[in-house]
């Protein structure tokens, strides 16, 4: 189930609590109506996908709620998915955090702590927003406690929305107090401090040399080599390449992407994701004994035979292999259930 896609569905119950909890907007037919519009429009695509697919989505979410059918290896029983469900739930909050150490998360919490003391003694304007916001995480996940599978942070980032706005809503009351300023002030501080840290480490120290295939300069190394290479060829006839990429992981966006942009510099030369008379294959390290995986993958992926010629083998930082290839005119396609592309959105 995509968890994140599905959300909105979960989000329904947690709409019509918020208007029981507003009497003025139960009163308003007008306001509830734009608002029910409003929420709509926010999740038409979601609808619209669930309307082409057969109710995919609603049907795995009450699956998922209902545990019918056989329960996965990551199945949690009630007495470990309630404390499982709750270290999620603070990795929600945690997550506002740019730097989760000790120090700035007690500062997080002893602003939102005091915060919520000085909305309960005084009548401010907003304190039903700022409980509002604040307890709406927490409101989700009681609905997900009917949800017996591990909820990792991706599939509710939305949720810290309401948790900064909540944040938010408490600096600015706790500000009104000494303490309070105090308080903010170190907060902040720190967090600039470790702004400063990460952009040191991250952008001004003299970069790492890292041996791995992951790594953007040694993918980079292959796909500048194989658009060299191809500029020969391309001189003697065709422009035009066909290009495959193994990989461990499930995508290929790397080597995807390094193509795509380098064709950007490059315009005379096409590379597309098909069997061309001369195709390169951009081979990443397999996993450790798997010694057969490229000719299992070349045979029965991508269909290449073995009259097919390997007209040149290189091998590059992190392990990366690129084969050049002439494939002959009765190559069959590849598999149709194997997808290679960049998704751009």
């Amino acid at each position: 189930m995509q968890f994140e896609t599905a959300l909105p569905l979960v989000l329904m119950p947690m709409m019509v609590i918020s208007f029981f909890l507003n009497r003025q907007a139960i009163k308003d037919l007008r306001l509830t109506v734009l608002c029910l519009i409003a929420y709509i429009l926010s999740v038409s695509s979601f609808i619209l996908f669930d309307l082409r697919h057969k109710f995919l989505m609603t049907s795995a979410v009450i699956s998922a709620f209902t545990a019918h059918g056989p329960k996965g290896k990551d199945y949690l029983k009630l007495s470990d998915r309630i404390p499982a469900h709750i270290n999620s739930l603070w990795g929600v909050y945690k997550s506002l955090l740019f730097n989760e150490n000790i120090l700035l998360s007690l500062f997080f919490v002893a602003i939102l702590l005091f915060g919520i003391i000085l909305f309960i003694k005084t009548k401010q304007k907003y304190k039903k927003e700022f409980f509002f916001l604040l307890l709406f995480p927490v409101l989700a996940y009681v609905l997900f406690i009917g949800y017996a599978y591990p909820i990792f942070g991706p599939y509710v980032f939305g949720l810290l929305i309401p948790v900064a706005l909540a944040f938010y809503l408490a600096i600015i009351e706790v500000w009104k107090k000494f303490f309070g300023k105090v308080l903010v002030v170190l907060f902040f501080a720190l967090t600039f401090l470790s702004v400063a840290s990460y952009i040191q480490n991250q952008y001004l120290t003299k970069y790492q040399f890292d041996s791995s295939a992951g790594t953007y300069k040694n993918q980079l190394a292959a796909v500048e080599w194989i658009y060299l290479d191809a500029e020969g060829v391309r001189n003697a006839g065709s422009g035009k390449f066909g290009y495959f990429v193994y990989s461990t992981s499930t995508y290929t966006h790397g080597p995807d992407y390094l193509i795509s942009w380098y064709h950007k510099s490059h315009p005379t030369i096409l590379f597309e994701s098909k069997k061309d008379v001369i195709t390169y294959l951009i081979l990443a390290p397999h996993m450790t004994g798997d010694n057969g995986a490229y000719d299992f993958w070349k045979k029965n992926v991508l269909h290449i035979g073995n009259e097919d010629k390997v007209l040149l083998t290189k091998t590059f930082a992190g392990g990366i292999i690129v084969e050049k290839l002439e494939i002959g005119n009765k190559e069959p396609p590849v598999d149709p259930n194997y997808y290679q592309g960049l998704l751009f959105r």
